[in-house]
């Protein structure tokens, strides 16, 4: 199981995230009560479903993750990764071409395993940066850049971090700069997840730096194509 786990860190790093996610699944297959695989499998899960193209294949996905991460927090409820990637799940679950008219239930749901997450260790980077994300699904501006700063503060070598401050960055309107810095911190942590230069290159479009909004752009088509992902997005 720790061979196939550690198989599937390096295929996340790698950018070929869909045997990432085969190989977390053996993992679990062979350690069906190891919380932190289920958890593991279920962050890599969620970020997977930014690479499929239809918006039922993200659904399918999503609700695949949702189920690893309960699996999680039911075989350890108390592990605040566990109930911070469970919240991640819920969080981007909670879009309403998901969820429909379960949307707000699942923000709330996501609160409140960030809550737990949080109870359980206030310095988890993932809980932090995942409940800034959470705030600005509320429009909570403010609460959402004080908890993506601490999230970096916490922890500089965080992707999940960087990414959610990029991210909290871009939505505050105006801060494009800024979020291209925070972006380009997740890339230099992960360099092979397409999503991220997507982010970089749409920051970019904002500032009418046309050319090097392209160059990202085609850097991620370059990945997927390497990877062997057939994405149209990038």
């Amino acid at each position: 199981a720790n061979s196939y786990a550690l198989e599937g860190e390096t295929e996340f790093l790698a950018g070929d995230i869909p045997t990432a996610v085969e190989a977390y699944r053996k993992a679990a297959n062979l350690e069906p009560n190891n919380s932190t695989i289920w958890a593991e499998l279920a962050r890599i899960q969620t970020y997977s479903s930014n690479l499929l193209t239809t918006d039922a294949e993200k659904k399918q996905r999503l609700e695949e993750a949702i189920q690893s991460a309960e699996k999680a927090v039911e075989i350890n409820p108390e592990d605040s990764t566990a109930q911070a990637i469970l919240s991640l799940t819920y969080d981007w679950y909670s879009n309403p071409l998901y969820s429909g008219s379960e949307a707000e239930n699942f923000v709330f749901k996501a609160e409140q395993a960030s809550g737990k997450a949080l109870q359980l260790d206030s310095n988890n980077v993932l809980a932090v940066a995942f409940r800034a994300e959470i705030y600005m699904r509320q429009l909570r501006y403010s609460d959402a850049l004080d908890f993506a700063e601490r999230a970096v503060a916490i922890d500089n070598t965080s992707f999940d971090a960087y990414r959610v401050y990029g991210f909290v960055l871009e939505s505050q309107g105006g801060r494009y700069g800024e979020a291209i810095e925070a972006y380009k911190k997740a890339a230099e942590i992960n360099p092979n997840l397409t999503f991220i230069h997507l982010s970089i290159g749409v920051n970019y479009r904002q500032l009418r730096q046309y050319d090097t909004a392209l160059e990202y752009f085609a850097l991620a088509a370059r990945i997927n194509e390497q990877n062997g992902v057939a994405d149209p997005i990038p």
